[in-house]
Protein backbone atom coordinates (compact mmCIF):
# COMPACT_ATOMS: atom_id res chain seq x y z
CA UNK A 1 0.00 0.00 0.00
CA UNK A 2 2.86 2.24 0.59
CA UNK A 3 3.65 2.78 -3.05
CA UNK A 4 0.61 3.63 -4.61
CA UNK A 5 0.60 6.94 -6.18
CA UNK A 6 -2.14 9.53 -7.70
CA UNK A 7 -1.96 12.13 -9.79
CA UNK A 8 -4.18 15.63 -9.26
CA UNK A 9 -4.34 17.88 -12.58
CA UNK A 10 -4.74 21.38 -12.44
CA UNK A 11 -4.19 22.31 -8.59
CA UNK A 12 -2.30 24.39 -6.67
CA UNK A 13 0.35 22.68 -4.11
CA UNK A 14 0.35 22.50 -0.81
CA UNK A 15 3.72 23.42 -0.73
CA UNK A 16 3.03 26.75 -1.89
CA UNK A 17 -0.18 27.73 -0.36
CA UNK A 18 1.93 29.79 2.10
CA UNK A 19 2.97 32.28 -0.12
CA UNK A 20 2.91 35.20 0.90
CA UNK A 21 0.36 38.21 0.19
CA UNK A 22 0.85 40.26 -3.60
CA UNK A 23 2.77 36.88 -4.48
CA UNK A 24 1.22 34.60 -7.05
CA UNK A 25 1.25 30.77 -6.30
CA UNK A 26 3.05 28.82 -9.40
CA UNK A 27 0.19 26.04 -10.66
CA UNK A 28 1.78 23.05 -11.92
CA UNK A 29 -0.12 20.90 -14.62
CA UNK A 30 0.38 17.69 -12.51
CA UNK A 31 0.82 16.76 -8.88
CA UNK A 32 2.16 12.55 -7.37
CA UNK A 33 0.53 11.95 -4.58
CA UNK A 34 1.04 9.18 -2.20
CA UNK A 35 -2.12 7.31 -0.83
CA UNK A 36 -1.85 9.36 2.46
CA UNK A 37 -2.32 12.77 0.89
CA UNK A 38 2.07 13.52 1.11
CA UNK A 39 2.82 15.40 -2.58
CA UNK A 40 6.11 13.25 -4.06
CA UNK A 41 6.58 14.62 -7.74
CA UNK A 42 5.30 17.85 -9.86
CA UNK A 43 5.11 17.70 -13.73
CA UNK A 44 4.64 20.82 -16.62
CA UNK A 45 4.20 19.90 -19.53
CA UNK A 46 4.15 23.18 -21.59
CA UNK A 47 3.36 23.66 -25.65
CA UNK A 48 5.35 22.43 -28.59
CA UNK A 49 6.16 26.03 -29.52
CA UNK A 50 6.99 27.40 -26.04
CA UNK A 51 9.96 29.36 -26.44
CA UNK A 52 13.40 28.05 -23.78
CA UNK A 53 13.45 30.75 -22.03
CA UNK A 54 9.72 30.34 -20.60
CA UNK A 55 10.75 26.76 -19.98
CA UNK A 56 13.86 28.22 -18.15
CA UNK A 57 11.32 29.86 -15.87
CA UNK A 58 9.53 26.54 -15.34
CA UNK A 59 12.79 24.44 -14.26
CA UNK A 60 12.97 26.90 -11.80
CA UNK A 61 9.78 26.77 -10.57
CA UNK A 62 9.23 23.19 -10.46
CA UNK A 63 12.67 22.69 -8.60
CA UNK A 64 11.08 25.48 -6.11
CA UNK A 65 7.79 23.37 -5.69
CA UNK A 66 10.10 20.30 -5.50
CA UNK A 67 12.33 21.62 -2.63
CA UNK A 68 9.16 22.63 -0.18
CA UNK A 69 7.59 19.23 -1.57
CA UNK A 70 10.90 18.13 0.31
CA UNK A 71 10.60 19.92 3.55
CA UNK A 72 6.74 18.77 4.04
CA UNK A 73 7.65 15.07 3.19
CA UNK A 74 10.85 15.26 5.48
CA UNK A 75 7.94 16.02 8.25
CA UNK A 76 5.91 12.95 7.98
CA UNK A 77 8.85 10.49 6.22
CA UNK A 78 9.19 7.42 8.61
CA UNK A 79 12.68 7.08 7.47
CA UNK A 80 15.51 9.45 5.22
CA UNK A 81 15.13 6.83 2.90
CA UNK A 82 11.56 8.57 1.75
CA UNK A 83 13.35 11.96 1.85
CA UNK A 84 13.17 11.88 -2.14
CA UNK A 85 10.91 14.46 -4.26
CA UNK A 86 10.73 14.79 -8.44
CA UNK A 87 9.94 17.03 -10.75
CA UNK A 88 9.63 16.60 -14.93
CA UNK A 89 9.22 18.95 -17.18
CA UNK A 90 8.30 18.07 -21.22
CA UNK A 91 8.39 20.63 -23.66
CA UNK A 92 7.82 19.24 -26.90
CA UNK A 93 10.49 17.08 -28.94
CA UNK A 94 13.32 19.14 -28.41
CA UNK A 95 13.80 19.97 -24.36
CA UNK A 96 12.83 17.43 -21.30
CA UNK A 97 14.56 18.36 -17.96
CA UNK A 98 13.99 15.92 -14.89
CA UNK A 99 15.10 16.96 -11.29
CA UNK A 100 15.17 15.29 -8.03
CA UNK A 101 15.42 16.85 -4.70
CA UNK A 102 17.54 14.44 -1.98
CA UNK A 103 18.19 15.30 1.41
CA UNK A 104 17.64 18.92 0.30
CA UNK A 105 20.53 18.99 -2.88
CA UNK A 106 18.92 19.17 -6.44
CA UNK A 107 20.85 17.95 -9.49
CA UNK A 108 19.64 21.03 -11.58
Amino acid sequence: MDHILFTDWDTTSLAVKEIRQGYTAFRPDCLIITHNGVEVGTIEIKPLDTCKELVDVDVCRVAEICKRQLHMRMKVAKSTKEFATFGIIVAGKRYCHRTEVHNGLSDL
